[in-house]
């Protein structure tokens, strides 16, 4: 019994020793690689190093001197506002001791809300925004409202709640839709807007586009329901993540793929899902139908001739390639004389078209057709109100309108279009004083702007609105 007693205890000795041996020490953990970390994760590591950089930065400054401080004034250079700057350009926050935190407000959820200080502009007060960019230079943020880039100082800025504060996806005047209903069944489907979020029930108040009834529906309740011409902000997308926080306009709805077609910024056209869209508030309706493809070509005067005739060159060789649909096409003049240039245009082109003239309108519109003449050559005043019947898809603004006014009105002739239509427009140097508001409205209506176009409109002085002396 003794023998077999020590056999065991030299064997459990064997056996922990064995243990140990196999087990070690502890392995220590090899670090991961800065690409394998969440963008969570890289933008805590990010904002407390630039906590710590901006800290030390602002230490240093408070113990310089008072002759250094004014010596260092001087030189042009604070210390203070660099170290400002280098933090709101990396963590996308107005002040460095803003209460409502930094992992939240990075790059990816850079929404902030316009505030009091506006006053040139004060009815974008209290709109919400999308910080785009931070200029350095200038100190001011480039924020997107409604497709529109302003620049904008901090003070101007404030950081909008977290989700679960605000209602988000959705914002006051996002249009949404009802589903799910158990007590109302009856609602479900139906379109509403939201107008208030309820902070202590946790619901949305909404008015119904049907009959203007209020209803209190919880979050769980509604769904984005963009409109055609209404702008989004795209979110969650992985496959190209670099498009997220922009702005977009919804073109129209795909029904055999179940997506949004989106146009971004440049006029490129994404086909997206509606989870991915995110409401940017109340907005007026857009001057031009969203389908429209708009562009505008900045020539000389004596150049325009030369231009349009290889437009229609263009044209014609499309058709023919069968690239482009035959179509009927109006061509608009500021003035008699440039209507006459245009039909001379269109007769070297061996494009068939007639005029439209006062008592001779009726017998010219009769005549539009593509047997006939698929080219209507006309005035704003020749034109007046009259609603043409037939399909046209191409607007040919020979002359530049002189009003945005003017410019939509003409554009509306494209309203029968199935595709949308599309419309050209040959602006001249003379006529620069019309190229900012252009842009504007091309910016709304995320189409694609030529360099040539922002030239041009950076030529008008902004205080005088005429041509600088080159």
């Amino acid at each position: 019994k003794k023998r077999e007693k020590g056999r065991k205890e030299s064997a459990k000795e064997k056996s922990g020793v064995r243990v140990r041996v196999e087990r070690g020490p502890p392995k220590v953990e090899e670090e991961k690689k800065s690409a394998e970390f969440s963008w969570v994760q890289r933008a805590k590591m990010q904002e407390e190093r630039v906590v710590v950089e901006v800290k030390e930065e602002l230490e240093a400054a408070a113990k310089m001197s008072k002759r250094q401080k004014r010596r260092k004034k001087a030189e042009g250079g604070v210390a203070e506002e660099a170290g400002k700057k280098a933090f709101m350009e990396k963590t996308h926050i107005s002040k460095p001791d803003a209460k409502e935190g930094l992992r939240r407000n990075t790059v990816e959820f850079g929404r902030f809300e316009l505030v009091v200080g506006l006053l040139k502009m004060p009815e974008l007060n209290g709109k919400s925004a999308m910080c785009v960019r931070w200029d350095a230079e200038k100190g001011r943020w480039a924020v997107s409202h409604q497709g529109t880039e302003r620049l904008l100082r901090p003070e101007n800025l404030r950081l909008q709640r977290p989700a679960s504060e605000t209602g988000k996806p959705f914002c006051p005047g996002a249009p949404v839709r009802l589903h799910g209903l158990q007590g109302a069944m009856e609602l479900n489907g139906q379109r509403a807007t939201c107008r208030s979020w309820d902070e202590p029930r946790q619901r949305w108040l909404v008015v119904l586009d049907d009959g203007g009834a209020e209803k209190s529906i919880k979050l769980d309740n509604l769904g984005l329901a963009p409109r055609p011409g209404c702008c989004v902000r795209l979110t969650g997308l992985a496959a190209a993540p670099e498009l997220n926080g922009k702005s977009a306009m919804c073109v129209a709805w795909d029904d055999s793929r179940q997506r949004w077609r989106v146009r971004v910024e440049g006029g490129q056209e994404k086909a997206l899902k509606t989870d991915n869209l995110e409401s940017e508030g109340p907005q007026d309706p857009p001057p031009v139908g969203p389908c429209v493809q708009q562009v505008v070509q900045v020539c000389e005067v004596e150049e325009k001739l030369e231009r349009f005739g290889k437009f229609l060159k263009q044209l014609r060789e499309d058709e023919r390639r069968s690239t482009r649909a035959r179509s009927l096409a109006v061509v608009f003049c500021n003035s008699l004389d440039s209507q006459s240039s245009a039909m001379e245009a269109l007769h070297k082109g061996q494009m068939s078209c007639i005029p439209l003239e006062g008592h001779k309108a009726p017998k010219a519109l009769s005549r539009f057709n593509l047997d006939e003449k698929r080219f209507l050559v006309t005035t704003d005043s020749a034109l007046g109100d009259r609603k043409l019947e037939q399909e046209v898809r191409l607007v040919l603004n020979f002359d530049c309108p002189l009003t945005l006014d003017t410019y939509s009105q003409r554009l509306k002739v494209l309203e029968k279009a199935e595709d949308g239509g599309s419309s050209h427009t040959f602006i001249t140097s003379d006529q620069a004083d019309f190229a900012q508001p252009l842009i504007q409205l091309l910016t709304r209506c995320h189409a694609a702007i030529e360099p040539a176009l922002r030239e041009l409109a950076e030529v008008v002085d902004s205080t005088t609105s005429r041509p600088r002396k080159r």
